[in-house]
């Protein structure tokens, strides 16, 4: 997080805004093979394989692993059955992002201001505690597969404490003998934090999802591409960035526009079965 941006969280009220962000708690991902997915993630991208939740943690539906790098935490998630939560979504779509996690003051309140706003709700409030911590998560549906999920922490499970290498949430163990996590150590690659996170929606959808993101959320357009600025001789797009008030969070949304050929934003619908998804994080890096 750059200075400016934790400054702005200094400012702000929970009592007057019960959406306030604080920060991207983490992005979690539905993959085939948590496991790979881990070891491409640390080879290629130098994260640190932290902790994991799975059968030796006692989660018996799925593996989750966690990866960090500066203020970035990935969470990889398989199912560990066919009829598990998303197990239905690898088959249909492969590996992608399911859910963009959001550290607020109070997620219950958080859940109940974006329902009131008109947010569809994804999962009512769950607080999950461990000694001397708690974790409150609540999910809404944001555009397709995606999901917004508000998370506040207290306690040994307090962001700071997170970031300082401390338990994830209950449930979660220290990965040990991970050969890749003292190479990262030594020479790190220099991710720092997540810039922003693309949404692919449905041509003619776009507007309708910037004004999900101003009503539910509170966000406001901060720039706007339209199809003379982001296109090559043969795909072209539309993109309209939503950024949360102290514009820590960037959500851009997308959506195809004409083009000598298929716009690229098609394709990927077309891939994955005309749903709306994320098609990429960007990490700040110096």
């Amino acid at each position: 997080m750059t200075s400016t941006a934790q400054q702005s969280v200094t400012e702000i009220d929970p009592r007057t805004d019960p959406l306030a962000l604080i920060d991207v708690d983490h992005i979690r991902f539905l993959v085939g093979n948590a496991k790979q997915a881990a070891y491409f993630y640390a080879s290629a991208f130098g994260f640190q394989v932290e902790q994991i939740c799975d059968l030796t943690t006692g989660s018996r539906s799925a593996a989750t692993y966690l990866l960090t790098q500066g203020n970035i935490r990935l969470l990889l998630e398989t199912p560990l059955s066919k009829d598990a939560a998303g197990a239905d979504e690898i088959r249909r779509f492969g590996d992608g992002v399911k859910d963009i996690a959001l550290t607020v003051f109070d997620a219950t309140k958080a859940y109940e201001q974006a329902i009131r706003n008109g947010g569809t709700s994804a999962y009512e409030p769950v607080t999950i505690k461990e000694g001397s911590g708690t974790v409150t998560m609540a999910g809404i549906q944001t555009y397709g597969r995606a999901v917004h999920t508000f998370v506040s922490r207290t306690g040994s499970f307090a962001l700071p404490a997170v970031k300082a290498g401390g338990q994830f949430m209950p449930g979660y163990k220290p990965m040990s003998g991970f050969a890749l996590n003292e190479y990262n150590r030594q020479h790190p690659c220099g991710l720092k934090f997540f810039d922003h996170c693309v949404g692919n929606v449905e041509e003619g959808k776009m507007n309708h999802w910037v004004k999900w993101y101003e009503d539910v959320l509170g966000f406001k357009m901060f720039k706007h591409f339209d199809d003379k600025d982001i296109s090559t001789d043969y795909s072209a797009l539309m993109s309209k960035v939503m950024a949360s008030g102290n514009h820590l969070i960037k959500m851009p949304i997308n959506e195809p526009a004409e083009g000598k050929k298929k716009s690229q934003i098609q394709e990927y619908l077309e891939w994955h079965d005309m749903t709306p998804g994320v098609q990429h994080l960007a990490l700040r890096t110096d």
